[in-house]
């Protein structure tokens, strides 16, 4: 009898064992997928900044918004190289490695934003310059528009 319970408890243990080991490695493969598309929007959303960040490369904060985007993008573009490999890290390593995405995406939503507005602010500036800046071949009917059209200079 005492045989019996060993064997059954033993049986239960293995069994036990299988289903943890089972339940582990289905959720390390969900996390493993999470990481992988959590690395694909970083890099497809830095992908969009640095081509909007392409209409004028020189500008002092379009190369700000250029660095910190390629910062955010170091440790997607990582995880995506390495790919299945991820799964041969240890539990928490896995768990450190999609938290720190996790805030790395964050970070790329937010510079998004700033880099939306940047452009719009841009555009909105270069729109205006042309308008305010732009020439017109007509004379103006102002009288006081211009020195060369007020009374007392024509004299």
């Amino acid at each position: 009898m005492l045989s019996l319970t060993i064997g059954i408890a033993a049986g239960a243990a293995c069994l036990g064992g299988v289903v943890a080991f089972v339940w582990h490695r289905r959720r390390g493969e969900d996390t493993l997928r999470h990481i992988a598309r959590l690395a694909a929007g970083i890099v497809a959303v830095g992908g969009t900044i640095e081509s909007d960040l392409e209409t004028d490369p020189e500008a002092p904060a379009f190369m700000v918004f250029r660095q910190r985007c390629r910062e955010n993008r170091e440790r997607a573009d990582q995880a995506l190289e390495q790919g299945k490999a991820l799964g041969q890290q240890e539990a928490e390593a896995l768990l450190t490695t999609l938290l720190l995405l996790h805030d790395d995406h964050r970070r790329m939503v937010d510079l998004r934003s700033e880099v939306d507005r940047a452009v719009a602010r841009r555009a909105a500036a270069d729109r205006c310059v042309e308008i305010r800046f732009g020439h017109s071949s007509k004379p103006s009917r102002w009288p006081s528009s211009s020195p060369l059209t007020r009374p007392s200079t024509l004299g």
